[in-house]
């Protein structure tokens, strides 16, 4: 059985295939100078809102881009009245372009229609960002409790479950492979629901109110020049 000869449904599924493995291989090649451009872009993004933000009792924390084995961001932390800093060093390639890549592959692999690809993108690539800056937050305020005394006083139970969360959540490697398929899963369905509710919705109107059902039906497929248009012949 050769490609050409399967159904169009089987078609779809193989060439998003295709365009899956074919952004991954692209995504994730050592392109010269891809590793550290990321590092410093997501850094600085980072940065305006973790350099203004006092941990716990003067604790700071600061990222900063560094090229190392295994390595690409340094997370500086520092404590008000003492001298000396603390460095942790991260792989953003891990905990976020490669996850963000993965989200992106996926749904932009998904035989879906150009506007739904470009809003899920938009969505699952921001959850992505958010969820991978969400675990370096919870590094810089697990290193502060356990490498630095005084600036959280966080009772045992509190404690545990910090590392808890490390544990499972941010350093295992097979987290931040399979939870963005899971996320670009979620993004492709919660926009399959919405359409199916649409639907529903639309169909209840027709026994209704027809004329704002036909709008409804009809507001998609139309541009905004096309809606102006069709607002000023109505008039």
């Amino acid at each position: 059985m050769t490609a050409l000869s399967l159904p169009r449904a089987g078609r779809r599924w193989l060439f998003a295939g295709f365009v899956f493995i074919a952004i991954l291989c692209l995504g994730a090649a050592p392109w010269p100078g891809t590793r550290m451009s990321f590092s410093h872009g997501f850094s600085s993004a980072l940065n305006l809102l973790v350099s203004s933000t006092e941990f716990g009792n003067g604790g700071r924390a600061e990222l900063i881009p560094k090229e190392a084995p295994g390595a690409d961001v340094a997370i500086r932390l520092t404590v008000a009245g003492q001298h000396g800093h603390w460095d942790i060093e991260r792989s953003l390639r891990k905990f976020a372009y490669l996850p963000l890549l993965i989200v992106s592959a996926a749904i932009l692999a998904w035989p879906l229609g150009a506007r739904r690809k470009l809003a899920g993108w938009l969505l699952g690539s921001s959850l992505s960002l958010t969820l991978s800056a969400a675990s370096l937050w919870l590094t810089i305020v697990y290193s502060f409790a356990r490498a630095v005394d005084g600036v959280y006083r966080f009772g045992p139970f509190a404690l545990e479950s910090l590392e808890v969360c490390m544990r499972a959540l941010v350093l295992p490697s097979g987290v931040w492979k399979i939870g963005p398929v899971l996320l670009a899963l979620t993004v492709v369905g919660a926009q399959h629901v919405f359409l199916e509710w649409r639907k529903t919705v639309v169909s209840r109107l027709e026994g209704v109110a027809p004329n704002v059902a036909e709008r409804a039906r009809a507001r998609p497929r139309q541009g905004k020049r096309q809606r102006r248009l069709a607002r000023r012949s109505a008039r």
